[in-house]
């Protein structure tokens, strides 16, 4: 989770630009935090399109709204994400993940995050034959794979709030 180490064999000491934005709030999380946060990553050419959370921060979030408004209810959004609201402008999903860091609060621009893999799926025939008979059972199985990762194109697009109080 660090913002200027090397990615993808791109130095951000030798290209500043590819540095992202770590904001360590180390408190009570504020819309204003998080409006900077959006307003950062448009600033460097980025729209954040969703922004991902731990459950102890989705708590606080959701607290901070109940403060604020009459109601406060889950949306669900284009692309299947269902969460909370945050309002940019536009409605920004705020997704919660139980394998987020505590604390945490990504700022991701969809748009930037790409999949990348050699091929498609495919059929695993390490010893020419892709379906394998099951011993002592009559019925045949076969294993489909694929290898990816996740990458980003835009580095600086990307921002993360650290050291949120959770609820």
């Amino acid at each position: 989770m660090m913002n200027t180490g090397i990615l993808y064999g791109i130095d951000p000491a030798a290209q500043p630009l590819w540095v992202s934005t770590r904001n360590a709030i180390g408190g009570v999380l504020t819309e204003l935090q998080m409006i900077a946060a959006c307003d950062t990553a448009r600033r460097k050419g980025g729209k954040t399109s969703v922004i991902f959370t731990s459950l102890g921060v989705r708590r606080a979030y959701f607290n901070l709204l109940t403060q604020q408004r009459r109601f406060v209810q889950t949306k669900e959004f284009t692309g299947g994400f269902q969460g909370l609201a945050f309002n940019y402008g536009s409605e920004i999903p705020v997704v919660e993940d139980v394998d987020c860091p505590a604390g945490h609060m990504f700022f991701v621009d969809e748009s930037r995050v790409k999949k990348y893999r050699k091929r498609e799926w495919y059929f695993a025939d390490d010893d020419g034959n892709v379906l394998k008979w099951v011993k002592d059972f009559d019925k045949w199985e076969g294993l489909a794979k694929q290898y990816w990762e996740l990458g980003t194109s835009q580095r600086n697009a990307h921002v993360v709030n650290t050291g949120i109080t959770e609820s």
